[in-house]
Parts: structure tokens; sequence; C-alpha cells
């Protein structure tokens, strides 16, 4: 009798904002890819002051901000996402700590999905056994 495991769609997290769906490849390549975007988004973002202090300044902060937010979004969505999502919640300040919440949930989605915690479980007992 052989041990049959499924493996497709075991790479894909879906992402949901509001109504609109997505999904996040979490491969190899695609855990690289997230993290790629989180250091541009980093290196981006790093700067932008989004308090109001005159109405120009603020303008060109939240147009530089969503450029940002663009790119990010639309290189992990896939082209024409941020649009879709921007036309539904116009907030920059909004969508970037969604961004950063998207990507903290899906590393505590992959660690649950490929048994990190299960291990750590394991892993812990062990060494309490050998003390």
């Amino acid at each position: 009798m052989a041990v049959k495991i499924n493996l497709e769609n075991k790479s894909l997290i879906p992402v949901e904002f509001g109504e609109l769906s997505f999904s996040i490849d979490v491969s190899d390549r695609g855990k690289e890819h997230l993290i790629s975007l989180v250091n541009k988004y980093d290196k981006e973002t790093d700067g932008i002051e989004l308090e109001v202090t005159d109405q120009k300044t603020y303008m060109k902060a939240v147009e530089t901000m969503k450029s940002v937010l663009e790119r990010v979004y639309d290189d992990l969505f896939g082209v024409g996402s941020f649009k879709k999502i921007y036309d539904k919640y116009p907030d920059v300040i909004l969508l970037s700590g969604s961004f950063v919440e998207v990507c903290e949930g899906v590393i505590t989605e992959y660690d649950k999905r490929t048994g990190k915690e299960k291990m750590d479980k394991y892993l812990n007992q062990k060494q309490r056994k050998a003390k």
C-alpha cells in the first residue's frame, strides 16, 4: 500500500481584502520573492512622512506611497490588483498596514502548513527529555 500525498495547491495561500480574493505563492521561490518585496517596500517607504503639515507635502507623500504600494501589490498579487483594492479602499495608510498584515499572516500560515509548530514542539520535548 502506498502513501499518497496531494501536493497540488499546497504552495498557494489565499488572501482576502473584503470581498476581493487573491493568493500568494509560498513555495521556496515564492517565499524568496515575498522577502524581496518586503525589503523593497521597506527601502522605498523609508523616509516617507504622511504627517499632515501642509496639503501639498501631504499629497506628494500620498502619491509616493501609492506608487510604492502599487508596485508591491501588483508584483505580489498580479498586475492591476492594487487598482482593484485601492478603488474599493482608497486609503494608503490602511493599505500600507494591510501589506504588513499580509506578510505576517502569510508567514504564520506557512508555518502552520509546513508543520513548523509541530516540529518545534517535538524538538522542545526532545530537549526536555535530554535534561
